[in-house]
């Protein structure tokens, strides 16, 4: 998966399409066309490389040189002040913005509460909370 900007694919499909409200509706076909093109593919809208196969995402996922330190790549990109964003305290401790050994720590403890025998147990109220979100949302929609 090494690749340099100077030998990235040009793929058919360029990604601007990935936020369109008719991919955002019906993202399936796209994916398959995602897929089918290659397992790794540049996305030049995105600026970004995607990742189409569960091969590829284990094999990125699982090798140490795709490692990112969330903290010192958001202030490389933003600057100190990023340390004070609420995103960035809250996503610095969120599972997928960290890498082993905090991201299996903190996965272990997912895992454990949430069996498939637990979340089927939790579907019924998980989705009177969902419908009660949605409530809310439409009421407020309808007073502005």
């Amino acid at each position: 998966m090494t690749s340099t900007s100077t030998n990235r694919p040009e793929p058919a499909h360029k990604g601007a399409a990935l936020a369109s409200p008719e991919f955002l509706d019906n993202p399936y076909p796209g994916f398959a066309e995602l897929r089918d093109q290659s397992p790794v593919l540049w996305l030049e809208a995105m600026n970004a490389w995607i990742l189409t196969s569960y091969d590829a995402v284990h094999g990125a996922f699982t090798d140490e040189r795709f490692k990112v330190n969330f903290s010192e790549y958001q202030v490389n990109r933003v600057g100190p002040s990023v340390v004070d964003e609420p995103y960035y305290k809250q996503a610095q401790n969120s599972l997928v913005c960290n890498d082993h050994p905090r991201h299996t720590r903190m996965r272990s403890i997912f895992r454990k509460a949430l069996t498939p025998q637990r979340i089927k147990e939790l579907t019924d109220e998980i989705e009177r909370q969902c419908h009660r979100f949605i409530d809310e949302i439409e009421q407020q929609a309808a007073a502005s």
